[in-house]
């Protein structure tokens, strides 16, 4: 499979017809400017450690693996049946960074503690545990 030419330049946001989806309920992936707008507030560096928790056909993850491409993307997804659209969406666009987890999630050897702030958000804090 030939890999889409990406502009080095290019802005956040896949358009949503890039990704293999679910049929006949197309359209369920996260909408383009949902993805950009989130993508944008993680601050995501080259080597950045991502989870995708519910990953579904995987607009997420294919995007957090093009910004932290000397990192690794961990795509978790119970759905059976969106496997295959999930791995066509990563071989199409990944670069080899992401990981499938299929069922549930990983044992992390992160201690996940949730953090409220000022304005009512919860923010998950993660402490590596060596």
């Amino acid at each position: 499979m030939v890999k889409p030419h990406l502009s080095p330049h290019r802005t956040l946001g896949l358009d949503d017809d890039a990704f293999e989806q679910r049929r006949p309920i197309k359209g369920q992936i996260t909408k383009r400017e949902v993805r950009a707008v989130s993508l944008y507030s993680l601050g995501l560096h080259q080597d950045s450690v991502v989870w995708d928790v519910g990953a579904g056909t995987g607009s997420i993850s294919v995007e957090a693996a093009l910004i932290a491409n000397r990192g690794q993307v961990y795509a978790i997804e119970r759905d059976t049946d969106s496997l295959h659209l999930l791995e066509a969406n990563i071989e199409r666009w990944s670069s080899g960074n992401v990981n499938i987890v299929s069922g549930g999630k990983p044992r992390p050897r992160w201690k996940i503690y949730p953090v409220r702030t000022q304005s009512s958000s919860v923010v998950a804090v993660a402490i590596y545990q060596k």
